[in-house]
């Protein structure tokens, strides 16, 4: 991303073309074009073709001068040619890194796509397989989820905000994500039972939480 840069133009409008979408090495959406790439969803099943479809005219040029545009809206068609439109929002214009995992740990193989990023994290728009199609899934989005151990079935969700860091751990139980434990770096002056008190010389603490069924069962504080 560092080598990019925004400059304003006049509107570029293209023909669209169709082109291979390399899930390993994704590049800049070219303005115009239709980016597809294919899914097996379970073993069984046949492919699904996943389509990125470029914005049509763009205002950013990449550091030679080609110009480059965000994703206007994702299809995926079906083994037997029905195409469905699926929501997408962007945050961030760039690279469209997408992946392809079994993001609620069901055997599918679901993916996500890059909507934004920053210093404090990266946020992803989530389509999961189920009940024989693909389908919008707005859970993982709202958790602010960005890491899947699909052996542990385990996701958790990362972000920083200055010298403060936090990842929230999740389990897929009864169809939903629960928070089963929580780790991080915390200022002693952003914590409320500590900011008006003068507890030791120390200036951040390692927070750990345990967490069941909603509800926090353990808590320690640990001066660093």
């Amino acid at each position: 991303m560092k080598n990019l840069f925004l400059a304003i133009l006049v509107p570029v409008f293209v023909h669209s073309e169709e082109l291979a979408f390399d899930l390993a090495k994704p590049g800049l959406l070219r303005p115009g074009n239709v980016y597809a790439f294919s899914i097996q969803p379970t073993p069984k099943s046949k492919p699904f073709t996943i389509r990125l479809h470029a914005e049509k005219e763009t205002f950013a040029k990449d550091q030679s001068g080609e110009p480059y545009a965000g994703i206007a809206k994702v299809t995926a068609t079906s083994p037997d040619g029905k195409t469905t439109d699926l929501p997408f929002g962007q945050t961030d214009t760039g690279v469209p890194h997408t992946y392809v995992g079994d993001f609620d740990f069901d055997g599918d193989l679901d993916f996500r796509i890059i909507e934004g990023w920053g210093t404090g994290g990266s946020w992803y728009v989530f389509y999961r397989f189920h009940e024989g199609r693909y389908e919008h899934w707005e859970e993982p989005e709202n958790l602010g989820l960005n890491h899947f151990d699909e052996a542990g079935k385990e996701a958790v969700s990362s972000g920083r905000s200055g010298p403060e860091n936090i990842s929230t751990y999740f389990e897929f139980k009864d169809g939903h994500f629960s928070k089963v434990r929580v780790e991080a770096i915390r200022l002693k002056s952003s914590m409320p039972e500590f900011k008006d008190t003068e507890v030791g010389d120390w200036i951040s603490a390692l927070v750990k939480e345990d967490w069941k069924d909603g509800k926090l069962i353990k808590r320690t504080v640990e001066p660093q």
